[in-house]
């Protein structure tokens, strides 16, 4: 006998609080955590309102979708590039926003109700972001494909995660010997530089007393990056201070900042959910690029999460990058899809995007695509550093 699915949708806080217990049962992300869901759409997503699917298999509850309706820029991205195509009304279903229990026909009958919403012209696009490619979820999606409308599925894109070893000796014997011999030339060409003098501090913040002193420490660093010229990344503002102050309440914040003669040269942020380090922001000045700073103190807050014991992974979150690959040994593939409502602009839409993804993939195939990547990276740098610290901020890729 086939189970009866039916979906509740809520829209307004006090219907989503009264899923809270569930939410909280099943939170499994700090990137939709309750309170920090409350807390980006009351500062970051100021023009967005809640989107949230109670899912029910035969009566009971089983899973939520978590996301959130907003008008956004839609644009095709290529490398560092965004070219703009007009605004749109947008439903995200966001990263980590898949709670509860899922399984094929349960997450087929949710798509297919999410999908529904083009018929009552609520929405111009449904973003699913940062899908994993193994789930039930992303095989439904997969499924309804051309079904009702233009769809996109960008190439997928590595994610990350490393074991935390018992002992900093197995750390370092995972490790290539040639990695090795790199880190440990980078910490001692560090001791023996004359400016340095040996004056090198790592420091931890992991309670609220000292959280202001991070944010600090954290933009002197991040406002030199490429990360920082290109509008996005860590900024010392009203969010983050939050932010950092929401998970350090929880016990759960971690921040590490490394000083060379008491000057912030790099930092690590991140938080430790269900036994899971998952790392957020990280920078380094860019001037120091000859220490591999960023590396040295990757080591550290390994080591330091060696320290807590029950600390069972480091999930290096999204996107690719090589000291993710040397330092991970298990990964997984994520994906952003988009759906959008049948109408003629939308399939034009589509196709820009589905030729601009097929030019990243061809660029990722070229051996001068590190080249150009790098290109941008320093050229942005430079931006960051011609800056004021307090420049405006500029929008910042969504969750």
């Amino acid at each position: 006998m086939s189970e009866k699915f039916t979906f509740e949708t809520a829209t307004q806080w006090e219907d989503v609080q009264r899923w809270r217990p569930l939410w909280e049962k099943w939170q499994n992300h700090p990137n939709t955590d309750f309170e920090h869901y409350q807390l980006v759409l009351s500062t970051r997503a100021a023009n967005a309102t809640p989107y949230v699917v109670l899912a029910q298999a035969d009566g009971a509850p089983v899973g939520l979708l978590v996301g959130r309706t907003e008008p956004q820029e839609m644009a095709v991205k290529i490398g560092y590039a965004n070219i703009k195509l007009g605004r749109a009304r947008v439903l995200r279903i966001m990263t980590g926003g898949v709670l509860g229990t899922w399984w094929d026909e349960l997450a087929a009958a949710a798509v297919e109700h999410l999908i529904a919403s083009f018929q009552q012209r609520a929405f111009d696009a449904i973003i699913f972001s940062n899908v994993r490619t193994s789930t039930a979820f992303y095989r439904a999606l997969q499924a309804q494909a051309g079904r009702s409308g233009p769809s996109v599925f960008l190439a997928p894109e590595p994610h990350w995660i490393m074991q935390i070893p018992p002992k900093n000796e197995e750390l370092w014997l995972r490790l290539s010997s040639r990695h090795r011999s790199q880190l440990r030339k980078a910490r001692r060409k560090l001791d023996e530089d004359e400016e340095i003098a040996g004056d090198v501090d790592f420091r931890h913040f992991h309670d609220g007393q000292n959280i202001e002193q991070f944010c600090q420490d954290a933009e002197v660093v991040a406002s030199k990056t490429y990360q920082h010229g290109l509008g996005i990344g860590f900024k010392n503002d009203g969010f983050y201070n939050k932010r950092c102050q929401l998970f350090a309440s929880k016990g759960r914040f971690r921040g590490y900042v490394l000083y060379l003669n008491g000057v912030p040269r790099a930092f690590w942020m991140g938080c430790v959910y269900d036994n899971i380090f998952h790392s957020q922001d990280v920078g380094y000045d860019p001037q120091m690029k000859e220490f591999q700073l960023g590396s040295l103190l990757l080591v550290h807050v390994i080591e330091e999460l060696i320290k807590e014991k029950n600390c069972m992974g480091l999930d290096f979150g999204l996107g690719d990058a090589e000291y993710k690959q040397r330092f991970s040994d298990q990964s997984w593939y994520d994906c952003d899809v988009t759906f959008y409502a049948p109408a003629l602009k939308n399939r034009a839409v589509v196709l820009l995007q589905r030729a601009a993804d097929q030019i990243r993939k061809e660029a990722q195939q070229s051996v001068i695509a590190a080249r150009i990547k790098r290109f941008w990276r320093d050229r942005a740098a430079k931006q960051a550093a011609s800056e004021k610290p307090e420049a405006a901020e500029k929008p910042e890729k969504k969750n």
